[in-house]
């Protein structure tokens, strides 16, 4: 079984014109889908266990851990569109896998956090909701 490094992944986000990287990231976790069950049990079930049935998939979140650079314009796009509410394509790329991998999809910054620990660099942690279906490429 092939192993694929996770340093090199590439998570670009349109800036109104064009996917554009987003640099310095340290680190890019998700996304993390899930699948809704509803309970499908009933008095005729056979066994007496309980069944279920996929109703809805979540595409999950996305979060990046970026060293932030307030003149960098990606960096500043991203604050501007949790600010706007803005939805916007993003793609994901494993670089190591050949050919790469991509995931594409929308997202929506739910969330954005400015880290100033004393003994580190300054730090943007930005967490991104998936809205509808990821493209598996």
């Amino acid at each position: 079984m092939t192993v694929f490094k996770a340093h090199g992944s590439l998570f670009k986000w349109h800036n109104g014109t064009a996917l554009v990287a987003v640099t310095q990231i340290r680190n890019l976790n998700g996304p993390d889908e899930s699948i809704d069950v509803a309970d499908s049990t009933h008095m005729d079930t056979v066994g007496g266990k309980r069944t279920f049935i996929p109703t809805l998939v979540n595409s999950g979140q996305i979060t990046l851990e970026i060293e932030y650079d307030p003149d960098d314009v990606m960096h500043i796009a991203l604050v501007a569109d949790a600010e706007a509410k803005t939805s916007r394509p993003f793609q994901i790329t494993e670089t190591d896998a050949a050919p790469a991998k991509t995931k594409d999809g929308t997202g929506i910054i739910t969330a954005l956090s400015f880290v100033r620990d004393f003994s580190a660099v300054l730090m943007l942690n930005v967490t991104i909701q998936v809205t509808g279906a990821l493209v598996h490429a």
